[in-house]
């Protein structure tokens, strides 16, 4: 029997924050003009709720509960587009990882409980087995990008896409440095690139599995 399968159609919040961006930008830091450019412009109300609720630099008083939930919606739709770009976030999404909310304290093992195979009426060895505490802290990774006034106003819906590429692309480099650094320690094996084409990718990958 012959199925049919739709495709998923595209979140149309993933490239809110792109947009957000923009008003804010052609604004040229006025909030008002950013939020008129976004009354005309938008249909998506997370992007335009979000626009309203931006604080301005240098200003400290916290978002409301509203803006809080507009700006999560967002992210929520901009994180999924970094897997396949992001080891962390390819990870992360496939739950290899264990996600621990940031500002909690976490346990984990400094040294591994070990088992033994003893023979029949023998004793087993007594293992010892450490545990560790830390608080996970958040860590930002930023972007900055200098474009005109002119051309935002005339950047359409293939600029932005193009300009949400290059975020995702960015951010996915930066937090996968973090992660690696964080993730690497003395002890781990260094092995050396033999080159950048489809061979030598070839035998770096059979070097890396076994050193595993």
């Amino acid at each position: 029997m012959n199925r049919a399968f739709a495709p998923t159609p595209p979140d149309p919040n993933a490239g809110g924050l792109v947009r957000v961006a923009k008003y804010l930008a052609m604004a040229g830091g006025s909030r008002s003009d950013a939020i008129a450019i976004a009354e005309r412009s938008e249909t998506n109300v997370h992007v335009l709720e979000m626009t309203k609720a931006a604080v301005p630099s240098g200003v400290t008083t916290a978002p409301d509960q509203e803006a809080l939930v507009n700006a999560r919606t967002l992210t929520a739709a901009f994180i999924p587009q970094l897997r396949g770009r992001s080891a962390f976030y390819e990870l992360a999404g496939s739950e290899a990882l264990t996600l621990v909310p940031f500002e909690h304290m976490f346990g984990y093992t400094t040294t591994d409980a070990s088992a033994f195979v003893a023979g029949e009426g023998a004793a087993i060895p007594v293992s010892r087995m450490s545990l560790g505490s830390e608080v996970l802290k958040p860590i930002l990774a930023a972007g900055v990008v200098v474009l005109s006034k002119e051309l935002l106003q005339a950047m359409g819906v293939r600029g932005e896409s193009f300009l949400n590429r290059e975020l995702r692309r960015a951010v996915a480099a930066a937090v996968d440095t973090k992660f690696f650094a964080a993730l690497l320690d003395d002890d781990a094996p260094q092995i050396e690139s033999t080159g950048s084409d489809g061979d030598a990718v070839g035998l770096d990958l059979r070097s890396l599995l076994a050193a595993v």
